[in-house]
């Protein structure tokens, strides 16, 4: 499932909310309306380090915490949104790729890293039938259901599949986080991919368990 959205991108999204518009949707009526975003949907930057990720398993892998206190100064509670009726907490994580073999990557998200209660997941494949060799920037979209998120944080974890050698690396992982008071739509992962700086193409990603 794949559709073009025109006219937007992050510095529009920005005027649109300096413009005190009540909602915007990043995947058209297959998402929730945005109708608070966190600084202004601001980029977040999680982690700039490099992670190799292999097909040993995903929680043998190095992983990100996604900690709200800490990316917005302790700014905004979501026990307390949730009771102001807020219900789904929208991501789109953007973050550099490349492949070191062929194969299949798996970004997982997971409430934290105790309990790892699993929320949502995708299965990606950088450049189709292609390998791609020299990092390249991606994003993906997700919504997460608020009542599912405990402690203020979710954890973001990296997965490797394929025929053979399937390693992958990536590196300067940002977020930009909204929320909204319609109820959760989708639960499968998105891509973004940029077409121009003023428009860009959606596509439903295969949910990986």
């Amino acid at each position: 499932m794949k559709r073009l959205l025109m006219g937007a991108s992050f510095l529009s999204l920005f005027i649109i909310f300096s413009e005190n518009v009540n909602a915007f949707q990043e995947i058209g009526d297959y998402g929730v309306d945005i109708t608070m975003a966190l600084d202004s949907f601001d980029a977040k930057e999680v982690r700039a380090a490099e992670y190799k990720i292999s097909d040993s398993g995903r929680f043998n892998q190095n992983y990100d915490t996604i900690r709200i206190d800490d990316l917005y100064n302790g700014g905004y509670d979501l026990d307390s949104l949730y009771s102001d009726g807020y219900r789904t907490l929208i991501c789109e994580m953007e973050l550099e790729m490349k492949e070191v073999d062929k194969g299949y990557q798996h970004i997982f998200i997971y409430d934290d890293d105790t309990s790892n209660t699993y929320l949502t997941g995708c299965k990606y494949s950088l450049g189709g039938s292609d390998k791609i060799s020299s990092y390249q920037t991606v994003t993906f979209y997700f919504e997460l259901n608020l009542s599912n998120i405990t402690d203020n944080d979710f954890v973001i974890r990296y997965g490797a599949s394929g025929s053979f050698d399937d390693d992958w690396k990536n590196q300067n992982l940002s977020v930009y986080i909204g929320l909204s008071k319609e109820v959760q739509k989708t639960a499968n992962m998105w891509s973004l991919e940029w077409i121009d700086s003023t428009h860009y193409s959606y596509e439903e990603l295969t949910l990986s368990k």
